[in-house]
């Protein structure tokens, strides 16, 4: 499964997320890809209020922003694998599962 995470340098919630991504690699067989945001402008625009970003880019399953927890990110890389051994007659699939995007609604 092919993972993107979005970071910078100096984000400790950034550190803690590839930790958990590096502890569930073997579980979920991860291609892991980092990307700095501050080399990619697009993405820094995109993600700098919601570092760290969490994306399968294998399927569309929606992302992973901060707070991440571990349970959290079992449960999104759950919900990919499912939707990867669906198949798909082309293209990439599509599923949007329950995916904590950031802080909950108060």
């Amino acid at each position: 499964m092919q993972v993107t995470v979005y970071t910078k340098p100096g984000c400790s919630i950034c550190d803690t997320a590839l930790r958990l991504v590096g502890k569930l690699t073997a579980r979920y067989d991860l291609q892991v890809t980092e990307v700095n945001i501050l080399d990619d402008p697009l993405a820094y625009e995109k993600y700098k209020e919601r570092i760290p970003v969490i994306e399968v880019t294998d399927v569309q399953v929606g992302q992973l922003s901060a707070p991440i927890t571990e349970l959290v990110m079992h449960s999104y890389f759950m919900a990919a694998r499912r939707v990867m051994s669906r198949g798909s007659a082309g293209g990439k699939r599509r599923f949007w599962p329950f995916v904590r995007t950031g802080n909950p609604p108060k």
